[in-house]
Formats: structure tokens, sequence, C-alpha cells
């Protein structure tokens, strides 16, 4: 994967979904008690970002 400066959409939703399966593993690997936590902490982040 050469990089000429120009985005190439095609390539940047693969890396973004890399990265997400990344996140998505990693969650995976929590216990369910550590996952709600993640969860409400979105939750809240989320309330935050509407007031």
């Amino acid at each position: 994967m050469e990089d000429d400066g120009k985005i190439n959409p095609q390539q940047t939703k693969k890396k973004v979904l890399a990265a997400a399966g990344e996140v998505m593993n990693r969650f995976y690997t929590y216990s369910t008690k550590e996952r709600q936590n993640i969860l409400d902490n979105i939750v809240r982040m989320k309330k935050k970002d509407e007031r």
C-alpha cells in the first residue's frame, strides 16, 4: 500500500474497519462486569455531549 498523499476511500474504510475490529476484540476479552462499566462510561460521555 503506497501512500501518494491522496485519500483512498477504500484504504481508509479498511483501516477504520480494522481499528473497529481491534476494539471489538479487546472488548470481548473483558469480563461482563468490565464490559458493563465501559458501556456505562460511553453512555455517560454521550449524555455529556448532548447537554
